[in-house]
Order: structure tokens, then sequence, then C-alpha cells
């Protein structure tokens, strides 16, 4: 269970995210891709994407308003 919020984690970061997508990807021994893990993957960086993305605009622009107020 370590490993795969590792593997989560890592993927989120971005650090060798399309190494372990490769590897996961794959379908076994005939290689081909398994659809619902591709899907899952892809939704999830998407969707984490959008919303770190949207907290660190919040983020800046809170720090602008404050600058800007005083």
């Amino acid at each position: 269970m370590a490993a795969s919020f590792f593997t989560m984690f890592q993927i989120l970061s971005g650090d060798e995210w399309s190494t372990v997508c490769r590897e996961m990807f794959a379908g076994g021994f005939d290689g081909e891709i398994d659809r619902e893990v591709a899907f899952f993957f892809c939704s999830y960086v998407v969707g984490c994407g959008i919303i770190l993305m949207n907290s660190v605009i919040a983020v800046l622009l809170d720090e602008f308003i404050k600058s800007v107020e005083r």
C-alpha cells in the first residue's frame, strides 16, 4: 500500500511519471495497453493538475491583493 501511495505521489509531482505510467500501461507480455488503467491515470493527472493549478493561482492572487491593499 505504501508503494501505491508513493507511485501516486510520484506521478502527481512529475518525478519520472512517464516511466511509471509506461510500466503500468503495459498489459503484460502481449504489450497491449490496459485502457482502464490508462483512463484512470490520465484523469488523475488532469484532475490533480487542475486542482493544484487553481491552488497556486489562489495563493498568488491572495498575496497580490494583500500587497495592493498595503
